[in-house]
This record gives C-alpha cells, sequence and structure tokens, in this order.
C-alpha cells in the first residue's frame, strides 16, 4: 500500500490529473465542500518539503475561502 501511494500520488501525480481511484472510483477533489481546511507546514520539514500541504488548498477548490487556513511553523521539523 505505501508504495503505490508514493508511486501513485508523489511520482505519477494522479490525485491532481484526476486519474487517483478508490474502490473503481476516481477522487474528485473538486466535491470536498462541507467541511473546513487546514493544511500545516513546518519550515525545516526535511521530509515533506514547504509547498506540499499548501496545494491541498489548490485542489480542494468547493472548500469556501472562509473556510480554508494555511499555517507554516517556523522553525519546526517534520516530527517538531
Amino acid at each position: 500500500f505505501y508504495i503505490e501511494t508514493v508511486r501513485d500520488v508523489f511520482q505519477e501525480h494522479l490525485l491532481p490529473q484526476g486519474k487517483l481511484m478508490h474502490r473503481g472510483r476516481p477522487v474528485d477533489t473538486k466535491a470536498v465542500s462541507r467541511m473546513g481546511l487546514m493544511t500545516v507546514e513546518g519550515e525545516k520539514d526535511d521530509i515533506c518539503s514547504i509547498g506540499q500541504t499548501l496545494a491541498a488548498q489548490d485542489l480542494c477548490t468547493g472548500v469556501r475561502a472562509y473556510r480554508r487556513v494555511h499555517h507554516m511553523q517556523a522553525g519546526v521539523g517534520h516530527y517538531g
């Protein structure tokens, strides 16, 4: 499962292309709408580089602007 996820999400970029499948159906990030969306990044994260979590903000266009927030924590890495 882990290897498939790395391949599908990070190498082949299937999610933003609308080609990522779950239970035989394509994942539609635009359908995410009735929730808030908070993305968080660490300035010194050596596993998830700056901008990776922020990409979710661009993909989930159905979430209203007032329900979105992004936070980049200065001086911390992946584990704090």
